[in-house]
């Protein structure tokens, strides 16, 4: 079970990778990119038991609320949903 739910996350962090690539994006592939980042973000704890210390764990939750921050900041910033 830990096995596919470690595959099940990486596919996730993968397909958003690829997407990301994308030379401009649409509506739908802005919504897949936001669905694959969080379904990463629930399935990753199954990584999490190789953490080196909670200080680090504790560090990269700080890092990701910034992160989620930022995200919604540009997202409600712009209506021009054509990146370079």
């Amino acid at each position: 079970m830990e096995f596919k739910k470690a595959i099940t996350c990486v596919r996730y962090l993968t397909d958003f990778g690829l997407i990301a690539q994308y030379a401009s994006h649409t509506k739908s592939t802005i919504n897949y990119m936001l669905n694959y980042l969080q379904r990463f973000h629930e399935t990753k704890e199954v990584f999490m038991r190789f953490r080196a210390q909670k200080a680090t764990r504790a560090k990269a939750e700080v890092e990701e609320q910034e992160l989620k921050k930022q995200g919604e900041a540009r997202q409600h910033g712009s209506d021009d949903l054509s990146m370079a």
